[in-house]
């Protein structure tokens, strides 16, 4: 699993609340390999990718570190992309090769006050919102996404696009800046339910002895920080970001076997690999 950095990420060997070290530990507890690169550096992405990692990015990419991305999904390489609300970081060339749009603004949900969260912009995907797909397979867990982007399909003669996530009918995209409350425009603001994680598969050829088919997988979400150290114990987050791996690496049997939480092991043994 390559990590792309550079560009603002947050750490995924870190401890902060808003890391990523946690997931990434349960991670390296499944024996996946781990690496961060940095695409100025390297002008590549390694052979032996299994799945890129784009989440969160804070400064824009370079024309060139796109290319690479595009050329990467263009020769069959899996994909996870966490993209938050907010500018695209001139990744939109990327969401315009995946068929894709993200709405503008930030999804609102109240219906976590019936739980005790008092913040709307975290939405809370319940067992009725998951749609259809291995990769949510008997998956029953509320899963909570803090400050959530809204994804649009367009019609692709290449992907097979199906919806992963979805809010209720309760919800909103709210386009306005987020005060202390927010209310519902409907000249402004489009209602729910509302699409917040894509899965994308198409049939791809490459060949190195010999020519071979293989199904290509991608995973967009429109939030990143279910998976950060804060959120990722939170009901069935940490479960899910793991599905979501499994799937895209094509462990398919292994989807709906849960992570064990192991607190013993430190990260620092996780060498970066090259």
């Amino acid at each position: 699993i390559a990590f792309v950095e550079g560009h603002g990420e947050r750490n995924v060997l870190g401890d902060k609340n808003y890391d990523r070290g946690e997931w990434v530990k349960q991670l390296f507890n499944q024996v996946y390999r781990m690496q961060s690169i940095n695409l100025i550096d390297t002008q590549t992405i390694p052979d032996n990718t299994e799945i890129l990692v784009i989440a969160g990015p804070r400064v824009d990419y370079l024309p060139g570190e796109v290319e690479i991305i595009i050329n990467h999904i263009n020769d069959g390489g899996n994909l996870l992309w966490l993209q938050e609300p907010g500018p695209l970081y001139n990744l939109d060339a990327l969401a315009k090769e995946l068929a894709l749009e993200f709405y503008n603004g930030t999804v609102i949900d109240y219906a976590g006050q019936l739980i005790g969260i008092n913040d709307p912009t975290i939405s809370l995907i319940t067992k009725t919102l998951y749609s259809p797909h291995p990769l949510t397979d008997g998956f029953e867990f509320t899963t909570l996404f803090p400050m959530a982007r809204a994804i649009k399909l367009l019609e692709s003669r290449i992907w097979t696009a199906k919806p992963l996530l979805n809010t209720g009918d309760h919800t909103w995209n709210e386009t306005t800046k987020l005060k202390d409350t927010v209310e519902f425009n409907k000249d402004s603001d489009t209602l729910g339910p509302l699409t917040i994680g894509i899965s994308l598969e198409r049939e791809v050829e490459t060949k190195e002895r010999e020519l071979v088919v293989q199904q290509q997988r991608i995973v967009v979400l429109g939030d990143g920080d279910f998976l950060s150290n804060t959120y990722l114990a939170n009901s069935g987050n940490n479960e899910l970001g793991t599905r979501i791996v499994n799937w895209l690496s094509s462990d398919d049997e292994f989807i709906p076997i849960p992570p064990k939480i192991s607190n013993d092991i430190q990260l620092s043994t996780c060498l970066l690999y090259t």
